[in-house]
C-alpha cells in the first residue's frame, strides 16, 4: 500500500470493504456451506482478474474446458449453467474492453463467414415474429447470438504461431484429461464400480448392451467422441508431417 497513489488505496479500501460485506452476507445466509462457497468465490474473482487482464488466457480456459460440458454443470431457472459460459462471458466482455482501450494489440481478425453468419442472424430476428414461446425462443436467440460470437473470438485470438502452440497445448491436456477419465469409466464400470463414481448417466452403463459407453465430462458418449476428433485429427496430421514435441515446431 505504501507504493500506491490516493486514488489506488481508495480503491483497494472499497474493494476489502464490499468483499468483507459480501463475505458476511454468505456466511450469514449459507451457514458452514460458507466454507465451500467462498474459497470457489474467491477462486472466480482471480480468474475474471486474469482475464481481463489478458483476454487470451480466458480463451485458453474456454478450450481447457471444452469437454467438461456436463461436470460441473448447475441449473438456474430451467437452464444449465456451464463453467464455459460464463468463461465465455467474462472472456467475451474483456476482449470487448480490450477491443475498446488496447486497439493497437486487440483487434477483430477477418472472417470469411460474416456475410452467411450476418445473413442467418436476420433470419433468425424475422423468425421471432413467428414464434409460437416467445420467451423461449428469444433465449434460444441470446444463446445462439453467444456462440456465434465465441466464434469470432476464437478466429481473433490466434495472432501468432506461439499462440497456436498454446492452444494446441492446452487441447492436447485437456484431451488427455477427459480421455483418461473416459478410460477410468469404462474400466470402473466393467469392474462394478457405481454410478456415482464413474459418473455414467443411466442407460449408457454395461447393463444395457453388455459394455459401458464412456461419455467422459460429456452429455452424451457421441458429444465426447465428436470431440476425441480434434485432438485424434491433430495427433495424425503431426505425425503425417513428422513433427516432433521435443523440437520448437
Amino acid at each position: 500500500m505504501k507504493n500506491l497513489n490516493l486514488q489506488a488505496k481508495i480503491f483497494w479500501v472499497v474493494v476489502a470493504l464490499f468483499s468483507t460485506a459480501l463475505f458476511g452476507f454468505i456466511i450469514a445466509k449459507a451457514g458452514a456451506l460458507a466454507a465451500l462457497i467462498i474459497p470457489v468465490l474467491i477462486g472466480c474473482i482471480l480468474l475474471a482478474y486474469y482475464i481481463f487482464k489478458n483476454p487470451f488466457f480466458g480463451f485458453c480456459l474456454i478450450m481447457f474446458f471444452l469437454p467438461f460440458e456436463r461436470v460441473p454443470t448447475y441449473e438456474i431457472g430451467g437452464i444449465d449453467i456451464k463453467i464455459n459460459v460464463i468463461l465465455g462471458f467474462i472472456t467475451l466482455f474483456a476482449w470487448l474492453l480490450a477491443l475498446m482501450f488496447n486497439g493497437q494489440k486487440w483487434r477483430v481478425s477477418p472472417n470469411a463467414l460474416t456475410l452467411p453468419i450476418t445473413i442467418f442472424v436476420i433470419s433468425l430476428l424475422l423468425s421471432l415474429t413467428q414464434a409460437f414461446n416467445l420467451s423461449r425462443a428469444v433465449q434460444v436467440l441470446i444463446f445462439t447470438l453467444f456462440t456465434i460470437a465465441l466464434s469470432f473470438l476464437a478466429n481473433s485470438m490466434v495472432q501468432s504461431k506461439e499462440d497456436l502452440k498454446k492452444i494446441i497445448g492446452v487441447l492436447f491436456l485437456s484431451s488427455l484429461i477427459a480421455g483418461s477419465f473416459g478410460l477410468f469409466q469404462f474400466a470402473g464400470d466393467v469392474v462394478g464400480l457405481p454410478q456415482s463414481m464413474t459418473l455414467l448417466k443411466e442407460g449408457y452403463t454395461s447393463a444395457v448392451f453388455g459394455f459401458p459407453r464412456v461419455q467422459a465430462f460429456s452429455m452424451e458418449p457421441l458429444y465426447f467422441a465428436n470431440y476425441l476428433i480434434i485432438p485424434l485429427s491433430l495427433l495424425i496430421a503431426y505425425f503425417l508431417a513428422k513433427v516432433k514435441f521435443s523440437k520448437n515446431q
